[in-house]
């Protein structure tokens, strides 16, 4: 730049120190004062019912926001019976299951939930004293990894399901809250949700259960090219087992633990065997039993082995998630008493999942 040109540049003057605080000082008191007005309008809509149910609107069950409202739930509604676990226990009524139960029940499951994040709910629901039994799924895939393992992206919001008032803020200034509480307040119906507090996860009424549902497009020969899930250690899962579930379950001797082997179809066990899973899995299975059996609070039971389920594949949508005819009816089940397991069931258990493993592969259903 030549010095004709320098002699052009605009020489502004340099901002006073004092001014130039001022002008911060604003600033940080507007931004404060807008935060501020965001966090009591996320506080009074509450759209996660951290704080409490909705008095004013009705509630909005996000399917995908469960790790985020199931704290509130627990927190601030009635119940003596908590339903939890992996989407398999999603599909539940909770008068239905509490008239058979004889009880009150909440459904808090969580799609592909892990041990890791099924054990913050239920320290949670502990800190709230009102679950007297608890019908906890054991979903192996829950087990696998590290034992802070997530198979979700984003991770847990652990802020929600403390009692420490301090990190609210977390809650009170994110955007994703911010967001569903000006839906609720405008009233504008975005995203997929329930408002119906007695069947808040349920969503067997948008899939087709059958035959047909399940084989279309499954190559049978790689199962796992649909249902992708990594491989899993005894190790690993048994690492995961005592450092999540095990302890809550010693900790809580006056609540009921009902431990329950959701009755997969047929053809998990055929995935099972093309991955190399069976054997890791029936010896977790038996570990499982040895390390609960002496516990007088918890019961295991096994609906894997109910044949007359599990080989029919109308009750299912695909190969892991059943119909909730099924799901009412292991309710029942835990109620009577039945399919618990014992010293010679786990043995008979296991000859009939290798079964279900050897088993011929099905002819596909023709694609439609």
């Amino acid at each position: 730049m030549s010095a004709a040109s320098v002699a052009f540049v605009p020489d502004y003057p340099s901002l006073e120190k004092s001014r130039a605080m001022q002008y911060g000082l604003v600033l940080t008191i507007m931004l404060a004062f807008a935060a501020a007005v965001i966090a009591a309008f996320d506080y009074v809509v509450d759209p996660f019912q951290h704080y409490r149910k909705p008095s004013w609107y009705e509630p909005r069950f996000y399917r995908a926001l469960q790790r985020q409202i199931n704290p509130g739930i627990a927190r601030h509604y009635e119940y003596d019976t908590v339903i939890t676990g992996s989407s398999m226990m999603e599909n539940y009524s909770n008068r239905e299951a509490g008239r058979i139960l004889g009880g009150n029940v909440v459904d808090l499951a969580m799609g592909a939930a892990t041990a890791y994040e099924l054990k913050h709910l239920l320290s949670t629901l502990a800190a709230a004293g009102k679950m007297r039994h608890v019908i906890f799924d054991l979903n192996y895939n829950a087990f696998s990894g590290p034992v802070n393992a997530q198979l979700v992206d984003e991770p847990l919001p652990l802020h929600l399901y403390d009692d420490n008032r301090w990190n609210d803020l977390r809650y009170l200034l994110h955007q994703r809250t911010l967001g569903r509480s000006l839906e609720i307040a405008l009233g504008l119906p975005r995203g997929r949700y329930s408002t119906d507090a007695d069947r808040p996860w349920y969503w067997a009424d948008e899939y087709e259960f059958s035959r047909a549902a399940v084989l279309r497009g499954l190559d049978l020969r790689n199962i796992n090219r649909d249902f992708k899930q990594s491989p899993r250690t005894l190790q690993g899962m048994l690492a995961s087992f005592e450092a999540n579930l095990l302890p809550v379950l010693r900790m809580h001797p006056e609540v009921r633990f009902s431990l329950v082997y959701p009755p997969y179809s047929a053809l998990v066990w055929k995935d099972f065997r093309q991955r190399n899973q069976v054997e890791v899995t029936l010896a977790f299975r038996r570990r499982v039993f040895e390390l609960v059996r002496g516990l007088p609070n918890v019961a295991l039971y096994d609906f894997q082995t109910r044949r007359d389920w599990v080989t029919k594949l109308d009750n299912y949508k695909d190969i892991y998630h059943y119909s909730p005819a099924i799901s009412r009816a292991m309710i029942e089940s835990i109620a009577a008493g039945a399919d618990r397991v014992g010293d010679e069931s786990i043995i008979a258990s296991e000859a009939l999942l290798r079964e279900l493993a050897a088993a011929p592969d099905l002819e596909p259903n023709p694609a439609r």
